[in-house]
């Protein structure tokens, strides 16, 4: 009944195969619309567990990246070996998310398989470093140290290569202030993160270039510490 509902009513406004997490936006919408309906709702790590399992279904991995966010509000770290915990992480004062969406589609799941499953040591201990300084970064609220360390030196070079337009969007972004840039999830989707004065300029640069390149996009900004799902009466 519950899913009946969601297909037939449920308008997420995000596209589907896009990187921005459209999938973990159906599993969390369905916990918390049936959580709402339960004489006693459940707490937010049991309903974590719930939204797991439909992430796992549609991008073929259990992982919470996009489900606990979705989930929670903000930015979560939530690894592998200590779900269903996670740990709410604290964001730098004054940063804020631009995102692009070219009109493009990269299936998450096909993505994931094409990854290598081996990696040398120096790149495991480079990448873990930028990892540890995000988080140190995000705790003190060190903008200059969250700028060094916002990099993806393992997975991001990997699926470049299936969003055309993205070196060069990424490039726009950096030139135009941005903090650091990235894919969003296996694409096509890329985010920059940049102080909020900066947000305007920085998603105007980013979609021109996109455009250049011959694809359409649509763009957004949002703040880091955005809020998680919650159940909206309808006039």
């Amino acid at each position: 009944r519950v899913y009946n509902l969601l297909r037939d009513h449920g308008q997420k406004g995000m596209p589907l195969q896009s990187g921005m997490g459209s999938s973990a936006a159906s599993a969390v919408a369905a916990v918390v619309a049936v959580n709402a309906l339960l004489d006693k709702p459940v707490n937010d790590s049991t309903l974590l567990q719930h939204a797991l399992v439909g992430e796992e279904f549609a991008s073929g991995g259990v992982h919470a990246d996009n489900v606990a966010p979705s989930l929670l509000g903000g930015l979560v770290l939530c690894p592998l070996v200590i779900l269903p915990e996670y740990v709410t992480l604290p964001t730098p004062q004054g940063v804020c998310c631009v995102i692009i969406h070219p009109d493009l589609e990269v299936n998450t799941a096909e993505s994931r398989r094409g990854l290598k499953q081996s990696y040398t040591l120096t790149q495991w201990l480079t990448q873990q470093g930028y990892l540890a300084s995000f988080v140190a970064a995000c705790g003190s609220g060190d903008v200059a140290l969250f700028e060094k360390c916002l990099r993806d030196e393992l997975i991001e070079p990997q699926r470049a290569e299936a969003v055309p337009c993205f070196n060069s969007v990424k490039r726009s972004a950096l030139e135009a202030k941005a903090l650091g840039c990235s894919l969003a999830g296996s694409g096509p989707s890329i985010f920059a993160l940049c102080r909020e004065k900066n947000a305007s300029n920085l998603a105007s640069a980013m979609a021109e270039t996109c455009n250049y390149m011959g694809y359409q996009c649509e763009f957004w900004i949002s703040p880091m510490d955005a809020p998680g799902a919650v159940v909206v009466q309808r006039p």
